[in-house]
């Protein structure tokens, strides 16, 4: 299994270029000691300005107890005027729409 997120949201404060974008997602893993992170991605063949792209990296820890822990991975983005995020994980792709604060 690994790690599974479930449950993602983003939100925006600001405009212009002190716009930021706050993308958080939450789940677990299988065991302890995974690493979790969101960084940019492409977005594919066409620039589309109202998405951003990130993928979410997992690491493996070296060791850690069998038992399912909760797992929390969150990233900003600023600047960008975006309107939906796409997240790129091992399982596929998920969509979320950017809720304006």
């Amino acid at each position: 299994m690994g790690c599974n997120i479930d449950r993602w949201s983003a939100s925006s404060s600001g405009a212009g270029p002190d716009r930021v974008i706050k993308v958080t997602g939450d789940g677990d893993c299988n065991r302890a000691g995974y690493t979790l992170r969101l960084e940019p991605t492409n977005e594919g063949i066409v620039d589309d300005p109202e998405v951003v792209a990130l993928r979410l990296v997992v690491e493996e820890g070296e060791s850690g107890a069998e038992v399912i822990t909760p797992v929390h991975v969150e990233t900003e983005v600023r600047g960008d005027p975006a309107i939906k995020v796409r997240i790129d994980t091992a399982d596929g792709s998920a969509w979320v729409a950017v809720e304006e604060a």
